[in-house]
């Protein structure tokens, strides 16, 4: 099975992937933050009936109790002893198949969730989720390699109709889906790249991009020096088509800048670059113990060189699988030491992998 993080992406020297999230709640029943804990339950199992011929495997997380006038609390959901590793996963299961780089909760973490979700419904290649019970009743998430947005908003679209046959959505012919949150209201659509702009870091240029991007009702926030997400919501009166046809025409703009830019800085200091990519290679090699800032660092140094043409292996591809593979979430729960020495091991052994074949 490949996963989708695996497989080639459009411009993917500057885009690591691309997300689609489409909010949706059901008509009969209140928001997620009035639903008590048999609600939730109740919830999920018609989701669950709604795409069990689809083949979507549960990982259930937490279940939040909440009942009104009290403080919202999380308690673990009860599970089976086989589930109650890490968010459900099976002990010794392999997490890639978890792997979605950030959900609409949390900057780095491979499950699409957010605190309080009761489940995710995840697709074989682990590039559709639903994830249940968060901040509406049901997120739909569609993730694609690269510069996506046509490809990951169809298939998005696509599970958003099979589920319309068998769930009765809250619509309004005039005010679109109704969402809890005021950014959800509409077409209930947002989109979010991960970009790897370390050209346009390294001369101080994102500040301005980002301010030139709010104009657009675009953000760009910051993940790690040279990693950015890029994001933007549907507004009422604007179709999806609409915002992904704004988002190319902007993208279009950043790729060419951030393209030439690393051509010049290489032109005007070539072994600088090449010492900071070997250094960064030797390390992925050999490091015992490597924490989140020192793998992000290399990471990025690492890419560039491939990107320059200066390395051949690791290829883009295995590098962006590896990205995925070490952060915290998709480590699961050690912490500290322990995690430092589980994501070396991991990087040694796609390192080791990678540049034998």
């Amino acid at each position: 099975m490949t996963f989708w993080y695996e497989e080639p992406g459009k411009d993917s020297d500057v885009v690591l992937s691309t997300a689609v999230m489409l909010y949706r709640n059901l008509d009969d029943l209140p928001f997620v933050h009035r639903l008590d804990g048999d609600a939730v339950q109740a919830l999920c199992h018609r989701v669950e009936e709604a795409v069990a011929d689809l083949g979507f495997e549960r990982l259930p997380f937490v279940r939040r109790e909440e009942t009104r006038g009290e403080t919202p609390r999380e308690t673990p959901r009860e599970t089976p002893d086989r589930e109650k590793e890490s968010f459900g996963r099976e002990k010794g299961k392999n997490n890639r198949e978890e792997a979605l780089l950030r959900g609409p909760g949390g900057a780095l973490d491979p499950l699409p969730r957010v605190a309080g979700a009761a489940c995710l419904l995840l697709s074989s290649r682990g590039n559709v989720g639903i994830s249940l019970c968060a901040e509406e009743h049901l997120t739909i998430i569609a993730r694609w390699p690269g510069l996506a947005l046509t490809e990951a908003l169809d298939e998005a679209r696509t599970l958003d109709n099979q589920l319309d046959r068998q769930l009765t959505f809250a619509f309004s012919e005039k005010f679109g889906y109704y969402n809890a949150r005021a950014e959800h209201l509409g077409p209930g659509l947002a989109f979010e790249l991960l970009l790897f702009l370390p050209a346009l870091a390294s001369t101080g240029t994102l500040a301005g991009l980002g301010t030139a991007l709010s104009g657009f009702g675009v953000r760009l926030s910051s993940v790690s020096k040279d990693l950015c997400i890029l994001s933007a919501s549907a507004p009422l009166g604007k179709s999806e088509d609409e915002v992904a046809a704004k988002l190319r025409f902007l993208m279009n703009g950043i790729l060419a800048k951030e393209r030439e830019l690393r051509a010049s800085l290489y032109t005007e200091d070539a072994d600088r670059y090449a010492d900071r990519v070997y250094r960064a290679l030797g390390l992925f090699k050999h490091a015992r113990l490597l924490d989140e800032e020192e793998f992000m660092t290399a990471f990025s140094d690492l890419r560039l060189g491939v990107c320059l043409g200066m390395i051949n292996a690791p290829t883009l591809q295995e590098l962006t699988a590896l990205f995925f593979e070490v952060q915290p979430a998709a480590l699961g729960e050690t912490g500290g030491r322990a995690r430092d020495s589980l994501r070396a091991d991991t990087v040694q052994r796609a390192m080791a992998a990678c540049l034998s074949s």
